[in-house]
Parts: structure tokens; sequence; C-alpha cells
């Protein structure tokens, strides 16, 4: 047979490795700049995701919600930033966590909410020094010296 299968049980379902990748290349893609490209991404897997796969679910919420915040699109930005948070704050997946803070302070400072945004991102670099991640430390200390210097370009990772 030479047609691949797509999981261990031949389902139209692809792995879940595939679709955190895809998630993790539209955060990859939208670090460019490249933000529809980013959102066409974040659509393939929320569609193909499991929903039972947190990380994805998470990954693709936080890209989204910048590119909807870079839209001037605030509302739903939010909510999808605020339900990557909802889904990963019970686990002990402490980088993501902070990553999914972090999605959320973007939006927040990108909707001109920077009280809000500096709290998120204080919460995010909490979590990275917690789990030892120092570089994404930087990042959120990165983005909490933009938002004191009151830039408005949001910062891209």
């Amino acid at each position: 047979n030479s047609e691949p299968m797509i999981g261990p049980d031949s389902s139209d379902r692809p792995p879940m490795t595939v679709m955190t990748t895809t998630a993790m290349l539209a955060q990859a893609v939208y670090a460019q700049g490249r933000r529809e490209e980013a959102a066409e991404l974040c659509g393939v897997a929320a569609s193909a995701g499991a929903a039972d796969d947190i990380v994805t679910q998470v990954i693709w919420r936080g890209v989204k919600a910048r590119t909807l915040a870079c839209n001037g699109e605030c509302e739903e930005a939010e909510a999808l930033a605020r339900q990557a948070v909802a889904l990963i704050a019970p686990t002990d997946l402490l980088s993501d966590h902070g990553d999914a803070m972090l999605a959320l302070a973007e939006v927040l400072r990108a909707c001109s909410r920077t009280d809000e945004s500096e709290r998120a991102a204080r919460t995010g670099l909490s979590l990275y020094v917690k789990k030892g991640n120092a570089v994404a430390a930087a990042w959120a200390q990165s983005l909490l010296r933009h938002s004191t210097r009151g830039s408005a370009d949001a910062i891209q990772r």
C-alpha cells in the first residue's frame, strides 16, 4: 500500500504532533510579521487539532489572538487569549502557561490596556522564572520594558 498512514489507527485526524507543529509554525510565521499566513495556520490547527490537545489549543489561540489584536479586533482577541490561559492554567506546563500570559499581555497592550498588559506580563515572567526558562523570562522582561516606555508596537516572539 503506497498511501501513508495518518495515525496509528488510520483515522482521519492527523497525529497531535502534526497539529502542534502547525501551531508552532503559526508562531514562527507571526514573529516574521506574516500575520495573514499565521492566521491561516491557526485555522488549520483549530479545525484539525484534537480538543484534548491542550498545547496545540493554547498555541493557536495565542497566535490568532495576536493577529486579531493587530487588526483592531480587540474583543475577540482578548476572548481567545483568555481561553488559552484558562486551558493551560490547570496544568503543570509552566512555560506554556507563561506563553499564554505573554500572548494575553501583547493583546491587551495592542488594545491600549497597558496596566492589565503589565500585570499579565509580570505573571508570565513569574511562571518562566519558576520554570527556570531564562530565554522566555528575557522575552517577558523585554515586553515589560517596552510597555513602561509607552511603546505602541507589540513585541513579537
